[in-house]
């Protein structure tokens, strides 16, 4: 790592609330701000708002739940992309 990079504070993550999706899933927000996915497509996609200017990364994660089988996505190959419409 560079003297520049290490000078770059850290980013301050905020949690978006989902307000719609094309895909025949429901979301159901946990306790710690993480969200369920309910329902098992091959792809979806889902629209947030936010009055953040200047984004440059989204950061989505695959979390183990003891709701689902095998714990969630470490059981199945899973691949997951994301980018700004």
């Amino acid at each position: 790592m560079g003297p520049a990079e290490k000078a770059r504070p850290a980013p301050d993550w905020l949690i978006l609330a989902p307000v719609s999706t094309a895909a025949p899933v429901t979301f159901t927000k946990k306790d710690d701000g993480s969200l369920l996915v309910a329902g098992q497509p091959a792809t979806f996609t889902f629209v947030a708002h936010t009055l953040q200017k200047g984004i440059t990364a989204l950061r989505l994660e695959a979390l183990p739940d003891s709701s689902l089988p095998k714990r969630g996505p470490a059981g199945r190959r899973t691949a997951i992309s994301a980018w700004p419409n």
